[in-house]
């Protein structure tokens, strides 16, 4: 799973993008920013990419010391990765142990 989600990040995550990327927030203003923010709603059916606060410029780029590893940028990854077909969190979410 870890190998996928390394996957995942680097070729399907594009920070740069201000449509494919947002910071989850655990603060006081987390209700304010997510709770109207379209990509924080629409990702209880899709897969969304989450930011960590620092790991971003203003512009939503990500900051140069994250190109090499991405990785260490993202908060959480939400939430149908197990949608996806052919892929680890599908087998795992759909496999005997599960159900």
């Amino acid at each position: 799973m870890k190998k996928q989600m390394k996957e995942l990040v680097e070729t399907e995550w594009h920070p740069s993008s201000s449509s494919n990327t947002a910071v989850f927030r655990t603060d006081e203003g987390q209700l304010k920013a997510q709770g109207s923010n379209d990509y924080f709603l629409d990702s209880a059916t899709a897969v969304h990419y989450f930011a960590e606060k620092d790991a971003l410029l203003g512009n939503e780029e990500l900051k140069k010391e994250y190109y090499q590893n991405k990785v260490s940028a993202l908060n959480k990854v939400g939430h149908s990765l197990h949608t996806l077909p052919s892929s680890t969190f599908h087998a795992y979410a759909t496999s005997k142990k599960i159900k």
